[in-house]
């Protein structure tokens, strides 16, 4: 999950200094509040905050909460993860004007719950109690029970990468609608946007807070900033019925976390009691035999096979993304098979199908597709050249996910080399190309491929 950005300039990004922020700006704590706030460095680098359950018990394990995706190097669509070892560090105090031997350092110990599937969301234990964490000064954050109106004026807080030195940062918007969200892979419902700025890798699973509430209603999981391609990674876009999935232009979407209370009874953790609100893990899953995601216009005439696991009692069906509405139950065609050949749909597009099991609607699963006939422009496509007085140049075409996933190139004395010809072209095998000065000038011919492998027409370079 690629969380880029770019700045605008009607939305301000304030640098946080503990001492410098008062009650008496925003009638906000914000000692307690950013005390709360650790730089989480897992197998992905995000924000994630210690939180105050229901019946906390001071000899309880503390909890922080963070995004599913930051608790995993990759994160399937449909996987749902409990008790789970985690190795990861988390920084409390991390903070502008403190001290590094101020900062706060904890290990996690398990991942409780964490999941990419309709929600992106991890629930994970600490190695430390909560009183001793709160002895160490810091303070856990009350979640809300209730969603701000739409227009509120909205506080994130989290630990942008790209931003140096890296130390929390807070940024301001107001609260947009919920939209259903598709991002590669995944499909989430009901996420709510933001228009924040300066949301950069690390961002991820950024508490957010009505501006008045010390209490944090939801979490950031992904961005449109910086965006390439359409449904794409890096590139989420909001599912409307009727319309076409459209990339909302320097957005952020957040995870509502209000109901998050309800996994915690008395004041543990239980997956199993009635009231916990999200999906459980089931021996039900689903997959597509070959893992592709993304077909052109030669592909029409092959089935895709979707494989599943126990599927008595399933049902199943396809839908463009304009046809998409997560509520609605109906005509989903039976099925007992575990493959399933499904017929391509013809028109270019994104695509769901989705999958129930017992007629319960309320954990379908779903995979989504793309049937992609256009091919990329040859002028997207770029080279990397580096300069060396004793080596020549270092030359490389430039990847750009997902219109330029891989290329063919070839290359040579520019009086010798012709970009039309179609013989001696190579797979560009990741190794740069060195040049050296008694070559020039030295010709590259370049052919690329998005990632449903349609292939531009070939760009010339010449290095003189």
């Amino acid at each position: 999950m690629s969380l880029n950005a770019k700045k605008y300039s009607f939305v301000f990004i304030i640098v946080l200094f503990l001492n410098g922020c008062t009650k008496e700006e925003n009638s906000i704590n914000y000692n307690d509040k950013l005390n709360g706030i650790g730089l989480f460095e897992g197998p992905m680098s995000c924000t994630a905050s210690f939180i105050e359950i229901p019946n906390m018990h001071p000899d309880s394990p503390a909890i922080v909460i963070t995004n599913g995706h930051c608790t995993s190097d990759f994160y399937l669509d449909n996987a749902i993860h409990t008790n789970t070892s985690i190795n990861a560090t988390i920084i409390f105090n991390k903070l502008e004007g403190i001290s590094e031997d101020k900062q706060i350092q904890v290990k996690t110990k398990k991942i409780l719950y964490s999941t990419m599937k309709g929600i992106d969301l991890a629930i994970v234990q600490l190695d430390i109690s909560n009183k001793q964490l709160i002895e160490k000064g810091v303070v856990p954050l009350k979640i809300s029970t209730s969603a701000p109106l739409i227009g509120s004026k909205l506080i994130t807080y989290g630990y942008p990468r790209f931003l140096n030195p890296l130390f929390l940062r807070k940024s301001e918007d107001y609260l947009g609608n919920p939209s259903n969200i598709s991002e590669f892979i995944w499909l989430w419902k009901n996420l709510y946007s933001a228009k924040f700025q300066n949301i950069y890798s690390g961002s991820s699973g950024s508490p957010v807070f009505a501006s008045n509430e010390n209490a944090l209603f939801g979490v950031i999981n992904t961005t449109t900033i910086g965006a390439i391609g359409e449904c794409d990674l890096g590139a989420p876009c909001e599912i409307k019925k009727n319309e076409k999935p459209k990339v909302i232009d320097n957005t952020s979407y957040i995870v509502d976390v209000t109901s998050l209370y309800k996994c915690f009874y008395n004041g543990i953790f239980d997956l199993n009691h009635a009231t916990f609100p999200y999906e459980k893990p089931s021996l039900f899953s689903i997959k597509l035999k070959n893992d592709v995601r993304n077909f052109n216009s030669n592909q029409l005439g092959q089935d895709i096979e979707l494989i599943i696991d126990e599927p008595i009692n399933t049902s199943y069906k396809v839908e463009s993304f304009k046809e998409f509405e997560p509520t609605n139950s109906n005509n989903f065609l039976n099925n007992n098979n575990a493959l399933i050949n499904i017929q391509k749909p013809k028109e270019e597009g994104f695509y769901v199908i989705s999958v129930m099991k017992n007629n319960n609607f309320n954990e379908v699963k779903y995979i989504t597709f793309k049937n992609d006939f256009t091919a990329p422009s040859e002028n997207a496509i770029n080279i990397e050249t580096t300069f060396s007085d004793s080596e020549g140049y270092s030359v490389r075409p430039v990847f750009k996910y997902p219109e330029l996933t891989q290329f063919d190139w070839k290359h040579g004395v520019a009086s010798n080399c012709n970009c039309n010809d179609p013989n001696g072209y190579n797979t560009y095998n990741r190794i740069a190309v060195q040049v050296s000065k008694s070559e020039l000038p030295y010709k590259f011919c370049i052919i690329g491929y998005d990632l449903a492998n349609n292939k531009t027409t070939a760009k010339e370079f010449i290095i003189k």
